[in-house]
Protein backbone atom coordinates (compact mmCIF):
# COMPACT_ATOMS: atom_id res chain seq x y z
CA UNK A 1 0.00 0.00 0.00
CA UNK A 2 2.78 2.41 0.85
CA UNK A 3 4.43 1.78 -2.52
CA UNK A 4 1.14 2.43 -4.36
CA UNK A 5 0.56 5.65 -2.41
CA UNK A 6 4.09 6.84 -3.24
CA UNK A 7 3.54 6.13 -6.94
CA UNK A 8 0.25 8.09 -6.92
CA UNK A 9 1.89 11.04 -5.16
CA UNK A 10 4.75 10.98 -7.64
CA UNK A 11 2.36 10.91 -10.60
CA UNK A 12 0.43 13.82 -9.11
CA UNK A 13 3.60 15.91 -8.82
CA UNK A 14 4.63 15.08 -12.38
CA UNK A 15 1.19 16.15 -13.61
CA UNK A 16 1.52 19.51 -11.87
CA UNK A 17 4.99 20.04 -13.31
CA UNK A 18 3.72 19.28 -16.81
CA UNK A 19 0.79 21.66 -16.44
CA UNK A 20 3.14 24.41 -15.20
CA UNK A 21 5.39 23.88 -18.24
CA UNK A 22 2.37 24.02 -20.54
CA UNK A 23 1.23 27.22 -18.86
CA UNK A 24 4.66 28.81 -19.29
CA UNK A 25 4.75 27.82 -22.98
CA UNK A 26 1.24 29.20 -23.46
CA UNK A 27 2.24 32.48 -21.77
CA UNK A 28 5.29 32.76 -24.06
CA UNK A 29 3.12 32.23 -27.14
CA UNK A 30 0.57 34.75 -25.90
CA UNK A 31 3.36 37.26 -25.24
CA UNK A 32 4.71 36.74 -28.77
CA UNK A 33 1.26 37.35 -30.25
CA UNK A 34 0.84 40.56 -28.24
CA UNK A 35 4.29 41.73 -29.37
CA UNK A 36 3.39 41.02 -33.00
CA UNK A 37 0.07 42.85 -32.69
CA UNK A 38 1.84 45.85 -31.18
CA UNK A 39 4.40 45.97 -33.98
CA UNK A 40 1.64 45.68 -36.58
CA UNK A 41 -0.23 48.59 -34.97
CA UNK A 42 2.94 50.71 -34.92
CA UNK A 43 3.64 49.86 -38.56
CA UNK A 44 0.08 50.75 -39.59
CA UNK A 45 0.27 54.00 -37.62
CA UNK A 46 3.44 54.94 -39.51
CA UNK A 47 1.80 54.09 -42.84
CA UNK A 48 -1.31 56.08 -41.91
CA UNK A 49 0.80 59.10 -40.89
CA UNK A 50 2.78 58.90 -44.14
CA UNK A 51 -0.42 58.60 -46.20
CA UNK A 52 -2.00 61.62 -44.47
CA UNK A 53 1.21 63.59 -45.01
CA UNK A 54 1.16 62.74 -48.74
CA UNK A 55 -2.53 63.68 -49.00
CA UNK A 56 -1.86 67.02 -47.32
CA UNK A 57 1.08 67.70 -49.62
CA UNK A 58 -0.84 66.92 -52.80
CA UNK A 59 -3.87 68.89 -51.57
CA UNK A 60 -1.64 71.87 -50.84
CA UNK A 61 -0.15 71.65 -54.35
CA UNK A 62 -3.66 71.55 -55.81
CA UNK A 63 -4.72 74.63 -53.87
CA UNK A 64 -1.57 76.45 -54.99
CA UNK A 65 -2.22 75.51 -58.62
CA UNK A 66 -5.81 76.67 -58.29
CA UNK A 67 -4.78 80.03 -56.87
CA UNK A 68 -2.20 80.48 -59.66
CA UNK A 69 -4.86 79.60 -62.21
CA UNK A 70 -7.18 82.27 -60.76
CA UNK A 71 -4.33 84.79 -60.68
CA UNK A 72 -3.32 84.12 -64.29
CA UNK A 73 -6.94 83.99 -65.41
CA UNK A 74 -7.66 87.38 -63.82
CA UNK A 75 -4.45 88.90 -65.18
CA UNK A 76 -4.81 87.65 -68.74
CA UNK A 77 -8.59 87.60 -68.92
CA UNK A 78 -8.44 83.96 -70.03
CA UNK A 79 -9.42 81.26 -67.55
CA UNK A 80 -8.78 78.27 -69.82
CA UNK A 81 -5.05 77.78 -69.55
CA UNK A 82 -4.13 74.32 -70.83
CA UNK A 83 -0.82 73.94 -68.93
CA UNK A 84 -2.44 74.76 -65.58
CA UNK A 85 -5.40 72.47 -66.33
CA UNK A 86 -3.03 69.67 -67.30
CA UNK A 87 -1.02 70.15 -64.12
CA UNK A 88 -4.21 70.09 -62.04
CA UNK A 89 -5.33 66.84 -63.68
CA UNK A 90 -1.90 65.38 -63.03
CA UNK A 91 -2.14 66.35 -59.35
CA UNK A 92 -5.66 64.89 -59.16
CA UNK A 93 -4.33 61.57 -60.47
CA UNK A 94 -1.49 61.72 -57.97
CA UNK A 95 -3.97 62.35 -55.15
CA UNK A 96 -6.15 59.44 -56.28
CA UNK A 97 -3.13 57.13 -56.33
CA UNK A 98 -2.19 58.19 -52.79
CA UNK A 99 -5.75 57.61 -51.60
CA UNK A 100 -5.89 54.19 -53.22
CA UNK A 101 -2.75 52.95 -51.44
CA UNK A 102 -3.48 50.47 -48.72
CA UNK A 103 -1.42 49.36 -45.77
CA UNK A 104 0.47 46.06 -45.83
CA UNK A 105 -1.62 44.59 -43.03
CA UNK A 106 -4.99 45.73 -44.38
CA UNK A 107 -6.08 42.11 -44.88
CA UNK A 108 -6.02 41.55 -41.12
CA UNK A 109 -9.46 42.77 -40.01
CA UNK A 110 -8.44 44.14 -36.62
CA UNK A 111 -5.57 46.19 -38.08
CA UNK A 112 -7.15 47.60 -41.25
CA UNK A 113 -6.57 51.29 -41.99
CA UNK A 114 -7.97 51.99 -45.47
CA UNK A 115 -8.63 55.54 -46.61
CA UNK A 116 -12.05 56.45 -45.32
CA UNK A 117 -14.67 57.75 -47.71
CA UNK A 118 -14.72 61.01 -45.71
CA UNK A 119 -11.03 61.54 -46.52
CA UNK A 120 -11.70 60.94 -50.20
CA UNK A 121 -14.75 63.23 -50.23
CA UNK A 122 -12.84 66.00 -48.45
CA UNK A 123 -9.94 65.82 -50.89
CA UNK A 124 -12.24 65.70 -53.91
CA UNK A 125 -14.18 68.70 -52.56
CA UNK A 126 -10.92 70.61 -52.41
CA UNK A 127 -10.40 69.88 -56.08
Amino acid sequence: NAAITMQRNLRGRQGRVKSNKTKVEHDKKESAVITLQTSVRKHNAKLEFQRKKEIAQVTEQLQEEESQCRLFGNTLGDKSMPEVTYSKKQLQRQLESVLSKSSFFENLPEFSTPASSDDKKHCIELL
